[in-house]
């Protein structure tokens, strides 16, 4: 939310809460995705009718907003006042233990749908600004937070060397007008996510910045992923087996890193190959069935109080 519409948040608080307290009347639990807003909205509304409250860290509210001078309080009255804060990855738990936060905390890890991502031929290839092209993508929000300007500083040294690469930026964000300006970059704005497989099936590198369900998403696929160097997704990855792992702020190290891949077509396959066979291992039948378990779980101690 931008500053200039601040004034707009306590009506739009106030608007889910009155519609969280309605349709908490017939439910067993109350399960509520991101901390900030919805995870706080689910604390108001137990308030009212003492149900309990499961809430979801799902990125930037453990990451960001945790460490805001201000929606730190609403976090922290969050994660106290809810009766389990579920998280994507183990690195989440650190980052809030480290912040001072407590609450019971439990991991299901982030999944991949292997039954729309995975490996096969895609129509973009044969786009004509693709075609031919040795083609690097990332996948994600144009902004500085999630090492765009790392990989399109990287890109502009690359390209000089290598004028047939192109560099597919799927989003949005506010990043986009400065990349607009750099030869080779291609801007596809916000695309559906069923058709997100066809733009990691047409790439032949993927850049996943700090690394996040793309990054998994990517692996299933089989694409080569460059990864900047951030401990996100550590229980998966492995440097030079399941991807290559740039340090945050190497632009020379990912330079590096696209000359590699750019020059070896056997390991951008084996690295691809590893991947996918890692990144299966995340289904999300198997998200599914912890999620359902820790929510009966929460709904049946709830019952016996």
């Amino acid at each position: 939310m931008k500053k200039r519409d601040l004034w707009r948040l306590p009506s739009f608080l106030l608007g889910m809460l009155r519609k969280t307290v309605e349709v908490a009347k017939g439910s067993d639990v109350l399960l509520a995705y991101w901390i900030v807003p919805s995870g706080f909205v689910a604390t108001l509304a137990k308030l009212r009718r003492h149900k309990p409250v499961a809430v979801f860290g799902m990125g930037s509210d453990v990451y960001h907003l945790s460490a805001h001078r201000i929606y730190k309080h609403l976090v922290r009255y969050t994660l106290t006042h809810s009766d389990l804060c579920l998280l994507n990855y183990p690195y989440m738990r650190e980052i809030l233990h480290q912040r001072g936060f407590k609450a019971k905390f439990q991991v299901i890890p982030a999944s991949v749908d292997a039954e729309l991502f995975y490996p096969k031929k895609s129509p973009l290839k044969n786009r004509e600004d693709l075609k031919g092209k040795f083609v690097i993508l990332y996948v994600g929000n144009l902004s500085e937070e999630k090492g765009v300007p790392q990989i399109l500083e990287a890109f502009r040294r690359f390209s000089s060397r290598h004028p047939e690469a192109r560099l597919v930026l799927v989003g949005r964000g506010p990043l986009a007008k400065h990349a607009s300006s750099i030869p080779g970059v291609i801007l596809e704005g916000a695309v559906e996510h069923h058709r997100i497989p066809d733009y990691m099936n047409a790439a032949d590198v993927v850049y996943s910045g700090l690394g996040g369900v793309a990054t998994l998403e990517s692996m299933a696929c089989a694409r080569p992923t460059i990864v900047l160097g951030y401990p996100y997704l550590k229980h998966i990855l492995r440097d030079g087996e399941t991807c290559i792992l740039v340090k945050v702020g190497d632009v020379n190290g990912l330079v590096d890193a696209l000359e590699r891949l750019y020059t070896d077509e056997n390991l951008r396959k084996r690295l691809g190959n590893a991947a996918r066979k890692a990144a299966l291992s995340y289904s999300v039948d198997q998200r599914l069935t912890e999620l359902s378990s820790a929510l009966r779980s929460l709904a049946q101690a709830a019952r016996q109080e």
